[in-house]
């Protein structure tokens, strides 16, 4: 299977899937800034790994997935891709595994109402100089709207703006929104540990 197949197949399966302006983006932070060891939390079928892999030789991807079938489906497109020397597939929650190593770039990519835990969680592992970068902040131009469709999604919408209140007023980090594919938030620390 070749890569526009596996982008296919996930979009028939109705995967999220980052816009190709938000891939674009990552793959030229990642090249500017040399960020080529990446944590990302949430593998979907593999697309964003995979892109980014693609975009240099050195780079090395380590992500985890909760749902099993998602695992299953994003290891045979690695695999397809002659990656899996580059990426390594978790099955696990991001929430609850022990995370190890250290990073260059952190993607949060999982459930939306848990950014702040996951924010949380995975900065131990965010090498001094390194970056962390949350998709989906705009959640389809909903969180600027006042109207949403339901209680849940109220909620959920309620829970990003508030991580994105939160995270900008923490002092310690620079904050920078971007508005690229479904919105970017790209936080680095202001300080060296």
């Amino acid at each position: 299977m070749n890569f526009d197949q596996i982008k296919a197949k996930a979009h028939l399966d109705k995967i999220p899937t980052m816009q190709e302006e938000g891939l674009f983006y990552c793959q030229h932070l990642i090249l500017s800034q040399s960020l080529f060891s990446i944590q990302e939390i949430g593998t979907g079928h593999g697309i964003w790994s995979i892109t980014m892999a693609l975009a240099h030789p050195l780079i090395k991807i380590t992500t985890i997935e909760l749902n099993p079938k998602r695992v299953t489906i994003a290891r045979e497109n690695i695999t397809s891709m002659g990656l899996t020397d580059r990426i390594t597939v978790i099955e696990g929650d991001a929430l609850t595994s022990n995370l190890h190593g250290s990073y260059d770039l952190i993607l949060i990519d999982g459930p939306k109402s848990q950014n702040k835990v996951l924010f949380e969680k995975t900065l131990p592992f965010l090498n001094p100089k390194g970056y962390v970068l949350i998709d989906n902040l705009d959640f389809h131009g909903e969180t600027t709207s006042i109207e949403t469709q339901s209680r849940d999604f109220k909620q959920l919408v309620r829970k990003i703006n508030s991580f994105k209140a939160w995270i900008r007023n923490q002092s310690d980090f620079s904050v920078k929104e971007l508005d690229v594919g479904d919105g970017l938030l790209l936080v680095s620390r202001k300080y060296q540990l």
